[in-house]
């Protein structure tokens, strides 16, 4: 489970909270998506748990967009801080796969939040950046490594949204992760086959 609290964060561990900032109100935010969901994330909402006026928020974030960005940016390191150096691309796919499987099924509406944000060309093409510089020494160009991510990102999504909807049942069927992990298998094996060709 994404941990959205540092220890000092947390309610009745210390006498006097810690200060207002930017890294307090998203983890509060975070905190909150995973007890109510999204559509209870709000400024007003955030403000009572902090014992703030809603006023003091917007001294260290703008609008809800930005809050929203924020918690997604957070939560992504949260998943990408525990990826091992990987010696191959096929490694990396397989470690970033389940990175982000750990993420969006641990996460409450982690998924959601990804699709509600507006993303604009200056964010995929500081991203393609990020990633190739992550695979092209692995070996992809940077438009295979968009390729996999995006591949890697939209099988891993659809499986925590039919997780979060049809888990309960499905799981009596059949085992889910291991379903994820199989299909991750799949997208690798036929990117090699496709980069052979």
């Amino acid at each position: 489970m994404c941990s959205a609290t540092t220890p000092s964060e947390k309610p009745g561990t210390d006498a006097s909270p810690a200060p207002l900032s930017a890294e307090r109100i998203v983890g509060e935010a975070i905190a909150l998506m995973q007890e109510q969901g999204l559509d209870a994330v709000s400024l007003r909402r955030l403000a009572g748990r902090l014992g703030v006026q809603a006023m003091s928020i917007y001294w260290h974030i703008p609008n809800k967009e930005e809050l929203l960005r924020r918690m997604s940016q957070r939560l992504y390191a949260l998943a990408m801080a525990d990826m091992p150096q990987c010696a191959t691309w096929q490694d990396w796919a397989r470690a970033y796969g389940r990175a982000l499987w750990t993420m969006y099924h641990s996460a409450r509406d982690a998924a959601r939040l990804t699709f509600s944000l507006g993303y604009v060309e200056e964010d995929f093409r500081n991203f393609r950046e990020y990633l190739a510089q992550r695979l092209q020494p692995l070996g992809l160009s940077a438009a295979e490594a968009v390729q996999l991510h995006s591949a890697i990102q939209a099988l891993v999504i659809g499986w925590a949204g039919f997780d979060n909807t049809y888990g309960e049942v499905m799981g009596k069927l059949t085992p889910i992760e291991p379903a994820v992990m199989d299909s991750l298998e799949a997208l690798i094996v036929g990117s090699e086959c496709l980069r052979r060709a």
